[in-house]
Order: structure tokens, then C-alpha cells, then sequence
């Protein structure tokens, strides 16, 4: 039903705002992908949306073309010549972009500048295939009933509240590139039918530094002061993060982080929490941010927003953890 409802807002918006007639002059574009070409720089794949004409028409089936040329707007062009249907990206929820593309810093600022020229692409997710874009785009539009929305679902339902996976736009890459900082492109797998996105490719401005674990990844919400709803688990204790604050500056050198949480510790009582266990949980989270800033430094990408040289200046680890409270888990 949630799935209908989704085709039939989208149907709405697009026949309600352009009317039937113009409606069924456009290809809608819902997820695209885009790799290196063989004969031209780029090559496309595009996903369609599902539409219904009349009230009462069966949807018509997913489709994945592949248009070819040296840039996105090469692309359309050429798409729109070639066909009696102009290719619309209004309605497009993801862009899946090849791992080559990443890995060509030319290649891919010539791609985003042209993005970043075509506004309706400035909003959309950004992901990126361990191999080529082709076949996620092709993997996307067979979930969902091949409302090629599965990506966007992925974000927009609040799914990442138990995800490390980063949210990215092509706004926020531009600003990125254009401000010399470091950052997390999520990565996207698609193996045997099956789509998830895990850990990420470490940029630093429009050139790939290498790639980065969701273990790696955990301490950015450490750093940042967003580890609510986080767990942590050492030797069987679990530990929900209730709230947690963060303190950072340099001083004599150092690079000190001051930890603050407040945790519920699930199916124990306060008072049979020894010390050594609070210890260990503290390592853990030690552990946790540690892993981050090392990858850091070894990428040499400040995607921390530490401001400072991560292998000029060590790092000092400090944690205040507290037990308010005992129960499940939710």
C-alpha cells in the first residue's frame, strides 16, 4: 500500500503540474547512474519512472536505458534528439555514480560542474557503486515494485538511525571541493539481488583518498556530538547512548577530546555494574573514535572538521560515562 501511495503522489505531482498531454512528452528520470564511457567520457543509465496514464491503466514496467557523451548535458541532449519524449530530472530521487568516476578527479569535477549547471540534480542522494553505476541503477529498479525509490527510502523513512551511512548531495560536494574539505561519499553494494549501503570513499576536496570501513566511520558521530541511540557492547554489556556532548581544542600540542555520555545499560541494575566494566565501555568508545582519527590521518583528509594536521599534532581521549538507567534496549 505505502508503495501505491508513492507511484500515486508521484503520478499527481507530474500530471497535476504539467497536465496529461505534457506529462506523456517527458521521460521522468527517478535513479540514474553514471560511469566512464568507453567511446565518449560519460555513459548513463537511466532508470524511469513508473506512470499511469488514466485512472485504471496498468503501470507501465521499470526501464534502464544507456545514453552515451562528454558530459551530463551532452547526455540529454542528445537523449532528447533521439527520442520523442524529453528526459526530465525533476522528479529524480538518486544518482549512483561509477567507482571510476571517483577515482578520475578530472572526470568527476567536470561531472559535477555540470550537475551543479543543471539545478534540478543539486538536491538528489549521492551514492557510490563499489564497481559501475549500470548495474545498481538496473539492481534499484527491480526493488520496490520498480518504483526506483528504494535509495531514497532508505533515507527519507529514518532507516539511518541505526546506520553510520552519511547523507550526501551534489551541494554539498561542490561546497566541499570549492572549500578544500574532506568528506564521505556513502558506498553502495549490490550483490545477488541484495542493495545496502555501508561503509565510504574518503574524498578530500575532488580527489579520492581511499576507502574507509563503517567501523572507521563510527567515531564521526562521536566527534560531532551526534552519538545518541548509538550502542555500545563490551564482554556482553550493552550500552544504549542516551546523550552524548563533545569537547574538542588544542592544547600544548594535543589534539584533546573530552567525551560526555549518559547510557542505559540493558538487563542489569546500576549497582551490579562493576568499575572495571565501566572502564572497558569507556575503551570501547575510546576505540571507536581512535579508529576514525587514524584513518584521518592515514587518508590525510580532515573529514573530521578537526582544523588541525592530524599527524602533526597526537591526540588525547578522555571519557565521562554515566548509568542513569537499566531496562531493554528498544
Amino acid at each position: 500500500m505505502k508503495k501505491l501511495i508513492l507511484i500515486m503522489l508521484l503520478t499527481l505531482v507530474i500530471t497535476g503540474c504539467y497536465g496529461k498531454a505534457e506529462a506523456d512528452e517527458r521521460k521522468y528520470v527517478i535513479t540514474a547512474g553514471i560511469d566512464v564511457g568507453k567511446n565518449k567520457k560519460y555513459s548513463m543509465t537511466i532508470g524511469e519512472a513508473q506512470l499511469k496514464s488514466d485512472i485504471g491503466d496498468e503501470t507501465k514496467p521499470e526501464k534502464c536505458s544507456v545514453e552515451y557523451g562528454d558530459s551530463i548535458i551532452d547526455i540529454k541532449n542528445k537523449a532528447d534528439n533521439g527520442s520523442d519524449r524529453k528526459m526530465y530530472f525533476g522528479q529524480m530521487k538518486t544518482l549512483v555514480i561509477g567507482r571510476k568516476i571517483i577515482e578520475n578527479s578530472e572526470l568527476f569535477k567536470i561531472f559535477l560542474y555540470d550537475a551543479e549547471r543543471m539545478k534540478e540534480l543539486n538536491t538528489k542522494v549521492i551514492v557510490v557503486a563499489t564497481d559501475n553505476a549500470d548495474n545498481a541503477v538496473n539492481a534499484i529498479m527491480q526493488k520496490n515494485d520498480g518504483n526506483g525509490m528504494y535509495i531514497w527510502d532508505f533515507y527519507s523513512n529514518g532507516d539511518l538511525a541505526d546506520s553510520d551511512a552519511a547523507y550526501m548531495d551534489i551541494e554539498k560536494i561542490i561546497y566541499n571541493i570549492r572549500n578544500s574539505k574532506g568528506y564521505i561519499i556513502p558506498k553502495l553494494y549490490c550483490n545477488d539481488g541484495e542493495i545496502y549501503i555501508s561503509d565510504g570513499y574518503v574524498m578530500n576536496g575532488s580527489e579520492y583518498k581511499g576507502d574507509i570501513s563503517e567501523n572507521d566511520i563510527k567515531g564521526i558521530k562521536w566527534l560531532n556530538g551526534d552519538a545518541d541511540k548509538s550502542i555500545i557492547e563490551s564482554n556482553g554489556i550493552y550500552a544504549e547512548i542516551l546523550r552524548q556532548n563533545t569537547h574538542i581544542y588544542l592544547n600544548d600540542n594535543r589534539y584533546n577530546i573530552k567525551i560526555s555520555a549518559e547510557c542505559s545499560i540493558d538487563g542489569a541494575g546500576i549497582n551490579n555494574i562493576s568499575a572495571d566494566e565501566i572502564s572497558n565501555l569507556k575503551e570501547v568508545i575510546k576505540n571507536i573514535i581512535r579508529n576514525t582519527i587514524n584513518k584521518a590521518a592515514e587518508t590525510k583528509t580532515d573529514f573530521i572538521n578537526a582544523g588541525y594536521d592530524l599527524n602533526e599534532y597526537p591526540s588525547d581521549i578522555s571519557v565521562n560515562l554515566k548509568i542513569i538507567s537499566t531496562g531493554v534496549i528498544k
